[in-house]
């Protein structure tokens, strides 16, 4: 069974408008390298560019602990 949910939240970039459409609209891979909370995303069906694709996204929210 697969859990869908949707997270909102606001970021202030320094890039050019540009930049950051591009990475969000075809290189979600990129997103890892410039958060700390997002710490990859693969594709599972598709590709990185076409609507529809199936996209795994690990992230955290709030803070990490270790048990």
């Amino acid at each position: 069974m697969a859990l869908t949910s949707k997270l909102e939240t606001e970021l202030e970039f320094k890039s050019s408008a540009d930049k950051v459409y591009s990475i969000i609209s075809s290189q979600n891979y990129h997103v890892a390298n410039a958060s700390d909370t997002v710490h990859e995303v693969e594709v599972h069906e598709g590709d990185w560019q076409t609507t529809g694709s199936v996209k795994l996204w690990k992230f955290t929210v709030g803070k990490f602990r270790d048990f």
